[in-house]
């Protein structure tokens, strides 16, 4: 496996509630929160990473019209490279089942079991806990 391949999870905080249209699922009202994004990248793991907290990116994914809306703002990013992709469900599922709330079908086009690969915190977000055994990556 490649060493800058693996799972992990991509933290942002919404400032306000927004309404987003997430390419073909529909619109979602979107509460200000903290979010958690669980993926992974068979190659280029930081750079997928660094592309999720740029703004200026074609959308691609559905996490992009989330992260390219104005009110979002990267706070954090877990990984853990060594892995196969599936791992990202036991990471999704392990955020989802402390979340606030999860955005229904938003970030598992190619998954057949999660509800979403999306979750949301209200207060001050995530606990870290949910990142147990991930290495933290800088963002700035």
């Amino acid at each position: 496996m490649e060493k800058n391949s693996g799972v992990y999870q991509f933290v942002f905080r919404m400032k306000k509630d927004a309404k987003i249209v997430i390419g073909a699922l529909g619109t979602y009202m979107v509460p200000a929160a903290y979010y958690v994004y669980s993926g992974t990248a068979q190659r280029g793991l930081r750079q997928r990473i660094a592309r999720h907290a740029s703004k200026d990116k074609p959308k691609k994914w559905h996490i992009d019209y989330l992260t390219c809306h104005p009110a979002a703002e990267p706070v954090a990013a877990f990984y853990l490279t060594g892995v196969p992709g599936e791992a990202e469900c036991d990471l999704a599922i392990r955020a989802i089942v402390n979340a606030d709330f999860l955005l229904p079908g938003v970030g598992i086009s190619d998954c057949r079991y999660c509800p979403s690969h999306i979750c949301g915190f209200f207060g001050s977000g995530p606990s870290e806990s949910i990142f147990s055994g991930l290495e933290k990556l800088n963002l700035s």
